[in-house]
């Protein structure tokens, strides 16, 4: 498979956009070059890399749309949060191959759709941004490039790297789990792009009331098939609310704010992580009865992203 090149076709506004374009390229054309020859820990390490920049290069792109009022922006978004998915989608296989041939199989599926995603979106989406192009560079000034902006660990989005493995019951928890995490990635994003305090507290009130009603429903699931560990989940799901209530006071004082919300992504991530690789673990004996209990719920309505 042929690296990408980049040429003066794939010019959108001879700034952000473009510099982001040429990174995300860069670290393609990395997977392409050791796809065949690298073992799977390395390309792990590439893989994630390729989903963090994408999501923040598709949310800071959302945004610029926004401000600057592009006529194609509902279109784009719909696109963007698909191409996350896809790519997400994909890696997460990865992680899940044992096998050479499967990993071997799954490898080329990524550096096609890496290959296709970036040329035919630039070549086909993106270009009609060329017209806006004054209006992105003035929108854009003093946004750092992707390399320089995610040099902080505590602003890197959740990867398919640490939540592959964290499957509950293969339908309305782990649907739940997923937005939850996209929601969470929303703040992150927010926060490592230098976002307004007013855009963080309305993400966090999302992620707040989805929180809320995942939880009620997870814990009536839990009692309609008598899981035991039910009064420890549900504190540990009222702790998390009461943090997130605490920080939802602190960003609306306006005090200490900047510090506030590294400290919430960490708690955030951390939290996460932990309740569902530990605590929700312990629901997975009782996944035929969940599952049962649940064939009637419809899944939650998801919250607008970015």
């Amino acid at each position: 498979m042929t690296k990408i090149k980049w040429n003066d076709r794939l010019t959108i506004d001879g700034g952000i956009i473009d510099v982001d374009h040429k990174t995300i390229i860069g670290v393609t054309n990395q997977f392409m070059e050791l796809k065949d020859r690298a073992d799977k820990n390395e390309l792990t390490a590439i893989l994630s890399d390729l989903e963090h920049y994408a999501r923040s290069h598709f949310w800071r792109e959302s945004q610029l749309q926004r401000k600057i009022g592009f006529a194609g922006m509902d279109r784009q978004h719909e696109e963007h949060l698909n191409l996350v998915r896809a790519l997400a989608n994909v890696v997460s296989r990865f992680h899940a191959a044992l096998k050479s041939d499967e990993i071997t199989g799954v490898v080329n599926e990524i550096g096609e759709l890496l290959r296709g995603w970036l040329i035919d979106h630039i070549l086909q989406s993106d270009i009609e941004m060329v017209a806006n192009r004054a209006d992105i560079v003035a929108m854009s000034a003093g946004m750092s490039p992707l390399g320089k902006a995610d040099g902080d660990p505590g602003l890197r989005t959740i990867g398919s790297e640490l939540i592959h493995g964290l499957d509950i019951d293969g339908g309305l928890i782990d649907d739940d789990h997923a937005h939850l995490v996209d929601i969470i990635n929303d703040f992150i994003l927010a926060v490592a792009e230098g976002g307004e305090t007013d855009h963080l507290q309305r993400t966090l009130k999302t992620l707040s009331s989805y929180a809320r009603d995942h939880f009620s429903r997870e814990e009536a699931l839990q009692a309609s098939v008598g899981f035991p560990l039910a009064v420890q989940h549900q504190a540990a799901h009222q702790e998390l609310m009461i943090k997130m209530a605490s920080y939802e006071t602190l960003l609306g004082s306006r005090l200490n704010v900047s510090r506030a919300k590294k400290e919430l992504c960490v708690v955030l991530k951390d939290w996460l992580l932990n309740h569902i690789g530990k605590q929700d673990a312990n629901m997975r004996p009782y996944v035929a009865k969940i599952r049962d209990a649940a064939k009637n719920l419809q899944p939650m309505e998801k919250a607008m992203l970015w």
